[in-house]
């Protein structure tokens, strides 16, 4: 629809996106094991996400420098690999090809060996290396919740090949054979399903459970009780694989939870104290889902979870939502939950709190039904629900096992015994003597109702009578005509109940009795008593004091409010006389002189702004999110720009013919008429050090651990030619003017018979590592046209020599030329013969005179020209050295040819813009980052004292709403020229011209002001969209990173298309609109002056008499100061 990517094959498209899709999941997976919380993990990711992209602008700018190996590294980054192959893209559309499958190995730029396949096998390859980072750094360092694993873990034989049961059986039968030391545990030979052994737990200094050591055996229920904050839910937490404990261990089924917690997780089921359901998932869903996570067969899945439906009456909200579900029934999925894929230990956390008598009960007969080959394990505040469902009760004490056992070891061992309840029948005399107690009980409170009765004839008689049968029976409590004993529980006591019991009826009339009761300890009594450390049955007695004294001086505080109440009502007048006489002569804040007008509000904004310096002094993440931050990324864009490439002019480039690929094959070429000496010198010196060019020479400019060069020239070669070859080339009569035989182009491409081109060449090896053909007798011509596709010399033979002999006529010019010239030498140009030169020399011009020399070249090398041409004067200059003194060590000349580059061209100085305008905007978006988290920031202290009503506190003491706002905006934009500061500090330190230059450093404190300046009230009124902090933090940060980034890339984006009229139009609207933006005039701002700085350095260089632009003009960074003084 774009045409964007017209040309390009969709489904490597598709695959391209695909690719960089798993590994941007799997990069989400790696960076979420890093934070604990949602709010800073989504800040997190996406500060993480940018740096991850920043190596592709650097690879960018050093296009033409990195290796093949460096991008490779880099591309470990998805980001990165992702940008490369849309960088491939683009070029590929550029060229009208589009990627395509037999291009995708292909590279679309000269100098590079990366193509675009390789970026969707590095994403690919990043995809499995985060999701392997992602399991071991959440197994190693599962953070605040789970139980880490060595670091080793991976490299464990349990890892791959599973656990020994012969081991976990030996494991087993050693837990069992353990004797629990423990004086107030009932022994218990059932088998053990969990064993607890040592386990502590501390936060920080705080011990939560203490060398805490007990057993929970299979096929039993045992209740674990204790008050809250004992320790049942760390231990459960411990238990499950939550948190890691801070020493001991537990066993369940004989795997260790710290080794070998993957094995028990499978095992083991929990329904924790709230219900933990999935909003979106319906009943059946949830049995189903979490059958399949045990490992359950599938063929079992929907049978058991049936079954559980069917258990817990909910058939018919099987496909009803979680949401749709009252709070028993989302109890009653829970416990099930908890029961699914045959979990053989199931811990359940006050399992029927907060359900109906219904619920409680179906809940309970779940429990009961599933008990078998199941070790369970609750906790519970409903004692009764202990006492009827469990086969044994475990109290827990401040994190320490106070005792384990059954209902009636417990009573036994810590209840106070049987409780003898005796009601007698009442008289006429009781009634009166309780009158007269009472009354002497408000008149002084001398007695207590317990020593009354004690001392009454019917209760001593009684006392008496009993203790004939239980001589240590003693008095619990006594209430009006009921009276209760407490008697030992013990076997001797039991055997005598029967006949003590049996005479008490008998004598019901004699001692007054109405009616009586015997009754147990109750679980409660245990649990209190344990739990609270109360041993003793003399501890009752010290309560029941203790309340007596309580209710004394309830009754006597109420006796003192009513005298109050009564005299207020009498001296009321008086009072108030009083009060106002002493208000009248003592100083009164009502009546002191206050601050008015200006000194007043300025009083309230200096305590705001004190208030605000305090709270800033003790935020520790404030410092982070307004001052290292912001340092962060101008730190980074800082380096960046420092890294990148410098705008000097390029170095300059020797010519030479080694640049292309190894060996290098040159020719050269004899004429066999040609009998000049100095053809031969000249090729002498070929295969003679220093050999071609400058490369050997003892003074060479060229890096000789690039360029290397053999100790000596090596032997001739001498080819031979098969006779097949010589019959094809002697019927063609081949020689130096006939060609060899014809090649056609049938196949769309050359094709050369056998003998094309002419026999095998002998050849020289030189010293330079090059292959130096001897073309002899060759056509030249000929040789070069068809073998040009010859694999052997394809981007390898770029050029030669070859020697021809002159025409007579051009030598007797030449010759006569000389002549005359040597004569004016003889004569001292003054037309006298001083001396007659020897006749016998004239011929042996003909053998000294320069042959013609023809110095081919392949222009597909871009400097074969001048490097071959500068080979043949290297030769020609060494044989006429030789010639002049043959002891001469001609490795000490040479001629080397240098290309100075030419200033640029305008094109070229608009494409260097070009390619900076890049880096100019990646500074940008690095600022807008920086400066995008201080005002986030501000809003999270406004949003907290909306939300607590501080601010409404403030308001009823008196401050008013400018006020208010007013000493905020000075403390926020003191803060914010606070962090500006430092980063100006950065800008100092790297001295980038384009931002501390004289003209250019107070346009970058201005905008940098006057952003904080404009962006500061506009987050004021945002902060009332928001009720918590931390989301109003990281919603703002990410709206003002989103809105500059989009204004500030869109603007520059749609400047590359000046060309078109309308996209022109377009960008011309939105750059004025968007300046309400506070992000946009600061990022537009940047980039405008860094650009212009460019632009003045470029014209200053080259264009004589420029004038240089200022920032501040309103077509560049003018308006946008303007702009943001005036939001």
């Amino acid at each position: 629809f774009g045409k964007i990517t017209q040309f390009s094959n969709i489904l490597i498209l598709f695959l391209f996106f695909i690719a960089y899709t798993l590994a941007t999941i799997n990069q989400c997976f790696l960076i979420s094991v890093f934070f604990n919380r949602a709010n800073l993990a989504a800040c997190g990711a996406g500060i993480i996400y940018f740096l991850l992209y920043l190596p592709y602008t650097i690879l960018i700018n050093y296009d033409t420098q990195v290796k093949t190996w460096q991008k490779t590294i880099a591309c470990l980054s998805s980001t990165v690999a992702f940008g490369l192959g849309c960088d491939y893209i683009a070029r590929f559309e550029g060229m009208a090809k589009g990627i395509q499958w037999h291009n995708i190995r292909q590279t679309a730029k000269p100098y590079d060996t990366f193509t675009f396949l390789y970026c969707i096998i590095m994403m690919l390859i990043d995809s499995v290396i985060y999701m392997l980072l992602t399991v071991y750094i959440e197994n190693v360092f599962p953070g605040e919740y789970g139980i880490p694993q060595v670091w080793y873990y991976p490299f464990t034989k349990t890892y791959w090949f599973g656990f020994d049961a012969k081991k976990i059986r030996q494991r087993t039968e050693e837990m069992e054979s353990r004797v629990n030391q423990n004086q107030n545990v009932e022994k218990n030979l059932g088998d053990i399903g969990v064993e607890i052994k040592n386990l502590s737990k501390y936060y920080g200094n705080k011990m939560a459970l203490k060398n805490l050591s007990i057993k929970f055996y299979r096929n039993m229920i045992t209740a674990f009780l204790g008050r809250n904050g004992a320790g049942k839910s760390t231990t459960w937490s411990i238990l499950t694989g939550l948190i890691p404990p801070s020493s001991g261990t537990a066993y369940i089924d004989g795997y260790d939870i710290l080794t070998d917690i993957k094995i028990v997780r499978q095992r083991l089921g929990f329904a924790p104290q709230y219900n933990i359901l999935f909003d979106l998932l319906t009943v059946k869903e949830h049995l189903e889902f979490f059958s399949e996570l045990k490992g359950s067969p599938h063929e079992l899945i929907q049978s058991e979870t049936e079954k559980m439906l069917k258990d817990l009456a909910l058939e018919k909200k099987a496909e009803s939502y979680s949401t749709e579900l009252s709070g028993g029934m989302k109890r009653k999925l829970s416990i099930a939950i908890a029961f699914i894929g045959n979990s053989t230990t199931v811990i359940l956390d006050e399992p029927t709190a907060g359900v109906d008598p219904f619920a409680r009960r179906a809940i309970w007969d779940l429990i009961l039904k599933y008990k078998p080959a199941r070790t369970i394990v609750l906790s519970t505040h409903h004692l009764d629900e202990a006492d009827l469902l469990s086969d044994r009760l475990a109290i827990i004490s401040s994190g320490e096992l106070k005792c384990v056992g059954t209902t009636m070891y417990l009573k036994q061992k810590y209840g106070e015994g049987y409780n003898l309840i005796i009601e007698l029948a009442s008289t006429s005399n009781d009634n009166e003597h309780r009158r007269q107690q009472q009354q002497q009980e408000n008149n002084d409170n001398s007695t207590t109702n317990k020593i009354s009765s004690v001392n009454s004839i019917r209760f001593l008689k009684l006392t008496e009578f009993l203790r004939k049968y239980m001589f240590d029976i003693h008095i619990k409590e006594e209430h009006g005509d009921q009276i209760t004993y407490v008697i030992k529980d013990d076997v001797e006591h039991t055997k005598i109940f029967p006949i003590m019991l049996a005479d008490l009826d008998e004598n019901k009339t004699k001692y007054h009795i109405k009616t009586y009761g015997l009754s147990n300890s109750s679980l409660e009594q245990v649990f209190l008593r344990v739990a609270d450390e109360i041993k003793r049955p003399e501890d009752y007695e010290r309560l029941s004091t203790w309340k007596n004294i309580q209710n004394r001086l309830r009754k006597l505080f109420r006796k003192h409010e009513e005298v109050i109440n009564q005299t207020n009502d009498n001296e009321n007048n008086d009072d108030q006389i009083q009060m106002n006489t002493r208000l009248s002569d003592e100083w009164s804040p009502y009546t002191a002189d206050r601050y008015t007008g200006i000194h007043y509000i300025a009083i309230q904004i200096m305590g705001l702004i004190i208030k605000r310096f305090h709270r800033t002094k003790r935020n520790r993440k404030g410092f982070i999110a307004e001052i290292l931050l912001p340092i962060f990324f101008i730190l980074l864009a800082m380096l960046v720009i420092k890294l990148s490439p410098n705008e000097n002019e390029p170095p300059i480039l020797i010519l030479h013919p080694w640049y292309w690929n190894k060996p290098n094959y040159i020719f050269q070429s004899l004429s066999s008429d040609d009998t000049s000496l100095i053809s031969e010198s000249i090729q002498q010196t070929f295969t003679q050090s220093p050999s071609l060019g400058t490369r050997c020479i003892k003074t060479t400019l060229l890096n000789k651990n690039l360029y290397p060069c053999m100790n000596k020239n090596l032997d001739r070669v001498y080819a031979s030619t098969n006779a097949e070859v010589m019959n094809a080339l002697n019927n063609v009569n081949y020689n130096q003017t006939r060609i060899s035989p014809e090649c056609d182009c049938w196949e769309k491409m050359q094709t050369c018979p056998i003998g094309s081109g002419g026999p095998a060449a002998n050849y020289n090896i030189t010293q330079t590592g090059d292959i130096l053909y001897d073309l002899q007798g060759f056509n030249i011509t000929d040789w070069l046209v068809k073998t040009e596709y010859n694999i052997e010399y394809l981007m390898k033979r770029f050029g030669g020599f070859e020697f021809l002999s002159q025409p007579i006529s051009n030598s007797y010019d030449i010759l006569n030329e000389t002549l005359i010239n040597r004569i004016m030498n003889i004569t001292d140009g003054r037309n006298q013969l001083l001396s007659m030169p020897n006749a016998s020399k004239i011929p042996s011009l003909f053998q000294i005179f320069p042959p013609q020399v023809s110095v081919w070249y392949n222009n597909k090398g871009w400097p074969s020209s001048v490097a071959f041409l500068n080979i043949f004067n290297n030769a020609l200059l060494r044989a006429l050295l030789l010639q002049d003194n043959s002891s001469i060590d001609i490795d000490d000349y040479g001629i080397t040819a240098i290309n100075h580059p030419l200033p640029p061209t305008e094109l070229q100085i608009d494409n260097d813009l070009q390619s900076r305008s890049a880096l100019e905007i990646f500074t940008a978006i690095c600022i807008i980052f920086a400066l995008a988290f201080i005002p986030a920031s501000f809003l999270v202290f406004l949003i907290d004292e909306r939300i607590t009503t501080s601010k409404h506190l403030q308001f009823v003491s008196g401050i008013k709403g400018i006020t208010y706002w007013c000493g905020n905006f000075l403390w926020d934009l003191t803060n914010y020229c606070v962090s500006i500061a430092f980063c100006i500090i950065i800008f100092l330190i790297f001295d980038i011209e384009a931002y501390v230059y004289k003209t250019n450093f107070p346009c970058l404190l201005l905008l940098l002001f006057l952003y904080g300046f404009a962006i500061i009230p506009l987050m004021y009124p945002i902060s009332y969209f928001f009720k918590t902090p931390s989301t109003g933090f990281i919603l703002i940060s990410c709206i003002n990173i989103f809105i500059g980034l989009i204004t500030t890339i869109s603007t520059f984006t749609l400047e590359n298309f000046n060309d078109d009229i309308d996209l022109k139009r377009v960008n011309n609207i939105l750059m004025k609109l968007f300046l309400i933006f506070p992000h946009y005039c600061l990022g537009r701002g940047l980039f405008d002056m860094s650009r212009t700085h460019a632009i003045n350095v470029f014209s200053l260089k080259y264009v004589p008499g420029y004038v240089p632009i200022s920032p501040f003009q309103m077509n560049i960074v003018g308006r946008n100061l303007l702009a943001l003084f005036f939001e």
